[in-house]
């Protein structure tokens, strides 16, 4: 099946310092960029239309959700719309609810919400007709269970790619499932963290190419330490730029080699289905 397919990136890098989220031992706003942020979306028209929108940040608050996605429904006649991030610990802080000396800057939040809608935009402007093709494929070695009695890992690395009718890739939507912390408290640059490295080893191959990343169910699945330790901002070793770098290009490079195999879905609609889940808090922790 054919679908008019579009993908647009935006950069949401703050252009001053500012808090970074993730860890409460950093005391400090940022010192910098090492790379940066991007808002990037992947529009798919069909029997069914959507936009997904991935971000190079921690987390959003529901209500620029709700704005973004109103704005979007407003001014883009676009209803199914699917915001995500990469959770990165080196990006900017999002939750105004944290600590108050974990301060967010009011403005560069505020501006998401247009930033969301203007490249959902710029998607839809870039469309063209074009196939979709899906494989899931294995990446051992990268995560491990947080939680010392546990042994459960994802190591599916999902792989959406979008082609123009000749064959042409034009984009790709990756899922894996890893805490974007490699890099820890000590890191006061903005960072995508190895999800980063991830882009910039395909742009080595595909220059222009947009890639949307999002994390799969990694509350407990991080690169191998006890959460507890790196909350109190104990240093390890092996939390550099280094081996964020060796992670991104080991998933990057496993994309690539697949890409060939990737068979083109045919004769599929889209689907879309929407579920809200309610997840009980537990009241008795200490």
């Amino acid at each position: 099946m054919t679908f008019k397919i579009g993908l647009a990136r935006k950069d949401i890098t703050p252009v001053k310092e500012i808090y970074l989220a993730g860890y409460a031992a950093r005391n400090k706003p940022s010192v910098g960029v090492h790379d940066p942020l991007s808002a990037k979306a992947l529009y798919i028209e069909g029997d069914n239309t959507l936009a997904i929108i991935a971000l190079d940040l921690v987390s959003l608050p529901l209500d620029i959700i709700k704005e973004s996605k109103k704005l979007i429904k407003d001014h883009l006649d676009l209803k199914n719309v699917i915001i995500a991030c990469t959770h990165t610990h080196s990006g900017p802080q999002t939750v105004k609810e944290m600590d108050e000396s974990m301060m967010v800057d009011e403005k560069w939040l505020g501006s998401l919400s247009e930033s969301i809608k203007e490249v959902v935009e710029e998607a839809i402007a870039s469309k063209q007709e074009g196939k979709l093709g899906y494989k899931t494929v294995e990446v051992d070695g990268i995560g491990e269970n947080r939680r010392g009695n546990e042994e459960i890992i994802d190591s599916n690395l999902g792989i959406l790619k979008a082609e123009d009718m000749e064959g042409n890739l034009l984009g790709l939507f990756l899922n894996f499932t890893c805490h974007a912390t490699v890099l820890d408290a000590s890191n006061y640059l903005i960072s995508a963290d190895y999800p980063g490295f991830i882009y910039s080893k395909i742009n080595d191959e595909y220059p222009d190419l947009v890639t949307l990343f999002t994390n799969g169910a990694a509350g407990d699945i991080n690169i191998g330490y006890s959460a507890d330790d790196s909350a109190l901002g104990e240093t390890m070793e092996f939390r550099t730029y280094e081996n964020a770098e060796k992670i991104g290009e080991k998933i990057a490079s496993v994309v690539l080699q697949k890409l060939d195999t990737i068979p083109v879905i045919d004769e599929q609609s889209l689907e879309i289905r929407r579920l809200n889940i309610r997840l009980p808090l537990n009241q008795k922790l200490p």
